[in-house]
Order: structure tokens, then sequence, then C-alpha cells
């Protein structure tokens, strides 16, 4: 059996050394790694995505369907390929092993030697022995090295994520509170449901890939959707009934290459759909949460909901760390209020409620998002534009530099996923939006409990 997990890996769209040989060839070598892959450890299902992402990295052909090939005759027709497929193959051995050990893990010694004398056999006999080329392969982090970029910095993006123990960071709050907002600037898409009105309706799991993509994988119930559009998934994630569903991509962010999931929960006080309340209890309830957010909007603390749902945490719900988060912080008006006095306020309820000393820090995450997709250079509606050069303006102002509030962080030059644009008042006013804060402090707790 397979998890949505299995897919987070696959092979990066850059462009592969064999995209210019013949259809043919690309069929046999394609064929190979599939064969390999389902023999050695992958699931068929898996071994079959995977190798789909290869082929798409290959432009190779449309008509494969490797779960119905028989794989014993495949197999025989690789031993009696032409004299210059043949050749091919030889020439690209060693690219062919490290296709084939990419989709792998964990790898052995043993089993890096045991694929490559298989693949070994399947080249013409005068190739089959001497030589140490078999040896050198056993050394994957020397073999890696000497792969050309960008396929080397995909190897090693990959193997750094696959290393990683998974941590989850539970997001929850009152309706409408911004936490799925808050998960959308931290993926740097608008993924979650997000808006006024109760649209969380399931525990929804956003898990990163180390895959430079923009495709999606989801799964909801018995169905798998894979390598979708961000537009192909909103349907699907939006509309379903049941109570839980896993998304796989590629984040934007400073954490894109940590294995971690992002999960959201339905706001627990909707009069609408009382229902959403019992799967944030159940799911919350059903084990200790590693990494607790607890989102309040700026405009509601104090508030007898979000007092009630904490006595609810404080008193039934177990967790390593909780974090506190106040949201919206672009809707307050400086001249009646600050920062301090907001969070202030903040953990006096909190105080009253038994909660001690607790990390209380404010956001926007809104334009967080839109800024930092402005400084990556990524596409934004006409309206979205209109709204960052507002957020740009408004987070220039000393009253609202939130980055600061954030423990043990500076701007020490960080990037966000590329190199960003040169225009410092953009990316000042990111930093004040809180964000990057926010997920340097979710890094740092990572780092500090890899091993818990």
């Amino acid at each position: 059996m397979y998890k949505l997990e299995d897919f987070s890996i696959s092979y990066p769209q850059i462009r592969h050394p064999i995209k210019d040989e013949s259809v043919e060839f690309k069929k046999h070598y394609l064929f190979v790694v599939y064969y390999f892959l389902q023999k050695f450890r992958v699931n068929p299902t898996v071994a079959a995505f995977q190798t789909n992402s290869l082929n798409k990295a290959l432009d190779g052909p449309q008509d494969m369907n490797w779960e119905t090939l028989h794989l014993d005759v495949e197999l025989e027709k690789i031993h009696h390929v032409s004299y210059g497929l043949s050749n091919r193959f030889v020439y690209y051995r060693e690219q062919l092993v490290l296709d084939v050990l990419f989709f792998i893990y964990p790898l052995s010694a043993d089993l890096i030697d045991l694929i490559t004398k298989e693949i070994m056999a399947l080249l013409p006999e005068p190739h089959r022995h001497g030589g140490d080329w078999p040896r050198k392969s056993l050394d994957l982090k020397k073999q890696i090295l000497t792969i050309p970029e960008p396929v080397r910095s995909a190897w090693q993006a990959n193997y750094l994520y696959r290393s990683q123990n998974m941590r989850n960071i539970t997001f929850t709050a009152t309706m409408s509170a911004g936490k799925s907002s808050l998960i959308n600037a931290i993926i740097g898409r608008r993924i979650a449901p997000a808006k006024k009105a109760a649209c969380t309706a399931a525990v929804n799991s956003y898990l990163t890939s180390p895959i430079k993509s923009d495709l999606l994988n989801l799964a909801i119930g018995g169905n798998r959707y894979l390598n979708i559009s961000l537009d192909d998934a909103k349907d699907p994630l939006s509309n379903h009934s049941e109570n839980f569903s896993e998304v796989v991509g590629r984040f934007y962010s400073t954490l894109s290459d940590q294995k971690i999931q992002l999960i959201d929960t339905p706001g627990v006080d909707s009069v609408d759909h009382v229902e959403h309340r019992d799967v944030t209890f159940d799911y919350l309830k059903k084990a200790q949460q590693d990494l607790l957010i607890y989102v309040m909007p700026v405009s509601f603390i104090g508030s007898e909901r979000d007092f009630n749902y904490l006595k609810f945490i404080k008193e039934q719900v177990t967790y390593r760390r909780i974090v506190f988060i106040v949201s919206m912080m672009d809707m307050i008006d400086l001249e009646d209020d600050s920062v301090d006095e907001i969070l202030l306020a903040a953990k006096k309820l909190l105080e009253k409620i038994g909660f001690e000393h607790s990390d209380v820090l404010p956001i926007s995450a809104y334009a967080g998002l839109l800024l930092k997709r402005k400084m990556l250079n990524l596409a934004l509606s006409d309206d979205e534009l209109e709204d960052a050069q507002h957020f740009t303006r408004q987070f220039r102002s000393k009253g609202l530099r939130l980055g600061e509030y954030y423990p043990n962080w500076e701007d020490d030059g960080k990037q966000i996923g590329s190199e960003p644009s040169a225009d410092q008042q953009l990316k000042q006013a990111y930093l004040n939006t809180g964000l990057l804060g926010f997920e340097d402090l979710l890094i740092k707790d990572i780092e500090e409990n890899q091993n818990a």
C-alpha cells in the first residue's frame, strides 16, 4: 500500500541528457527505470507515477502504460535491441543507474551494488565485466557531486528531504480567523480555501515536496489527483464531503526543503456548520500535537469565542509546543492602537486561561503572501498588484515592523526560493509583515526538535 507522501518525489523538470535521443531508445530506457523501481521497494502505482515524471523530463512518448506491461517480455526485448541502441545504453549507463537510484530510498551500499550489477547485465557482453565503474557508484555522495547542474541540486535536495523525520504543524482557530490565509502565505500560493465565510470543512494536510514543480498531488477519500495544476485542484479541494484531505506540492518558502505537513483544521464556531467543531475537536484530541499554532484575528482579541476555544485547548489538547499568532495586523489603526498594546491584550487573555509565558506574535499573512510573490516575480492579478503596492507603503511604517517581534530573528540575507528583486523598499516591507520571521521560527523549531 502507498501513501500520498510517496508522491512527494517526482523527477525534476530539467533538461535530461537523453532528451534528444530517439523515441524508441527513450521507451526502452524508461522501461528499465520502471522495472527496477517496482522491483526494489517501490509500489507499482508509485513507480508508474515516478517513471511518468521522468518521461515528462525526457519529452518522451505519450502512450506508455507501465502497469499493463508484461515485465519479463519487455525485459527480454532489452537484451535483443539493435546494436545502435545497445551502444546508447553503454553510453548512458551511469545516468541510468542514477535515475533509478533517484527514486529509491533508503539506499545501502549493497542495494546500490545489486542495482548496478543488474543494469550492467543488460549491456552487451563486452561491457558487462571489467573496469571500476560499478565500484565507483557505491559512493553515492561522491557520485552525486559529479552530476552537472541543475540535476545535482535536485539530487541533493531530494536526499536531504528524505533523510528527515516528518514534522507536523497544526493550525487552529475560530471561524475566519486567517489560519488558512497564513498557510497560503507560507506556501506562497492560494491552495488552502480561504474566505470570510466558514470554508475549511475538513482537516487538510499540505505536505512539502523537494521537487521544483508547480503541479500538485491530491488525496481526498479514496480518490487520487496526480500532477494537476492549482486551478484544477481548487474544485476537488473546495467541494468534497470527506473529513480529511492531503495535498503534496512545492512551497515558495524558506521551509521548502523541510519535510513538514501544515495541517489546517476547520474553524470551531460556525453556527451553520456545527459539524466543523466536531471534526476539529476529534482531530486535536486523538493524539498529542507536535507544534500547535493558534491564530486569533486582531479585531476580536478578548472575544468570548476565542476564550471558550482556548479553554478547551488548555484542558483537553496535548501538544509539545503552542505558539499564538495575532493575524490581520494590516487592519489596525496606528493612531488608536500599537502593536505592543495589542500583544499585551492577547497575553492578558491567555494568562487568564492559564497560558503563562506564551509566544504571542503578530503577522499580516495576506500582505506577506502578495509581497513574497512580487519579490519572486510570480503572477499577481491586477487587484493583487494594487494591494501589493498599498502594503509596500503601509509596511514601511515604523509602527508595523512585525518581524522584529520574532525571537532570535534578524535580516541576515535569507533567500525565499530564488534571488529577490533589487527593490529594497519592497524587501523591507515584506520583512515587516512578519511572515519571514514566522517561517524562521518554524525552521528553528524543526531543527531543534528533529529527533524528538
